[in-house]
């Protein structure tokens, strides 16, 4: 009630639509916002990791770190996507989420991992609402988010967007 205002209390229906549509617009902005952050935060172990494999440097005490500062980009862009902690037991391969996109790569990102028996080359169906709408190939497996390449999409102008379902396609060769 506090943040709706005493509007809410003395019944002004005028005021406590003022604050609702102002609260909407203020959770519209957050979500952008944590959108962006979260491909930001992608993009940056992406690239910090294209560079560590590319690095001459030997360092253990680096890579420990750099692998590190990766696992916990990874645990928040999973606990960002509300698909609950790093620490949450293992998902399930028929339930994944996207929860970042490349559109310009042909990259997505889900929240299934390593630990949740992701393996290179495992292909997924991506859904939305139930429906299929695009096929993916597994290219990049870390400890809780993995990375895949769409292959086929079932409408060019419906994209895969963050959100959308990822479920393993049935394949004998990962049985």
């Amino acid at each position: 009630m506090e943040g709706l205002g005493v509007g809410a209390l003395e019944g002004s229906t005028d005021q406590v639509q003022d604050r609702l549509l102002a609260a909407l617009k203020d959770l519209r902005l957050v979500d952008e916002q944590k959108r962006k952050a979260t491909e930001a935060l992608m993009s940056l172990s992406e690239t910090a990791l294209a560079f560590a494999k590319t690095s001459q440097s030997a360092d253990p005490e680096a890579r420990k770190k750099l692998d590190q500062a990766l696992d916990n980009a990874e645990q928040v862009v999973r606990s960002a996507s509300n698909t609950g902690t790093a620490e949450a037991a293992p998902g399930d391969l028929h339930n994944g989420r996207v929860v970042s996109t490349k559109d310009e790569q042909g990259v997505i990102v889900l929240n299934l991992g390593a630990r949740d028996g992701v393996k290179v080359g495992m292909p997924f169906s991506i859904f939305r609402e139930d429906r299929p709408i695009a096929k993916a190939l597994v290219v990049d497996v870390r400890k809780s988010i993995c990375g895949a390449v769409v292959q086929e999409v079932s409408n060019n102008k419906v994209p895969v967007q963050v959100g959308d379902r990822g479920k393993v396609a049935i394949d004998r060769s990962f049985q």
